[in-house]
């Protein structure tokens, strides 16, 4: 019972902190960045506002990341878990086939929270299994 228990506080109470992680450093700053620069006419403005709009669609890498830095992961299982956290947020519209279209990215929106946090968990386990093994 007490290894369900610190595997519970390990998946929600961790996994989730370092979710709100990388939700605040990509989604709410990137938030605060376009709004910005909505206010700032010309082209300054507009460039702000596309700063801020680019960190609101790496939401994914961003809690992939976060939750990595919270288990205290090595570098390349983090990085590993940015890739994944960005794939999982996205991974609706890659089955769909609208993420790649005529060879060009298409993202119009920061994508979803828990299946980027699904697929970095994973990506993190699976790494922690490999990690040092070659």
């Amino acid at each position: 019972m007490k290894k369900v228990k610190e595997y519970l506080k390990r998946l929600f109470i961790d996994g989730l902190s370092g979710m709100a992680t990388g939700l605040f450093a990509t989604l709410i700053i990137g938030t605060i960045i376009a709004q910005i620069g909505a206010y700032i006419p010309g082209k300054a403005g507009e460039l702000i506002t596309l700063v801020g709009k680019s960190a609101q669609l790496v939401m994914g890498a961003g809690i992939g990341a976060g939750v990595a830095l919270k288990y205290k992961q090595s570098p390349l299982v983090t990085i590993s878990a940015a890739v994944c956290g960005m794939v999982g947020a996205y991974a609706s519209q890659i089955i769909k086939g609208t993420v790649i279209v005529d060879g060009l990215v298409n993202l119009r929106a920061p994508g979803e929270p828990l299946g980027a946090f699904i697929a970095a968990y994973v990506g993190i386990e699976i790494g922690r299994l490999v990690a040092g093994k070659t």
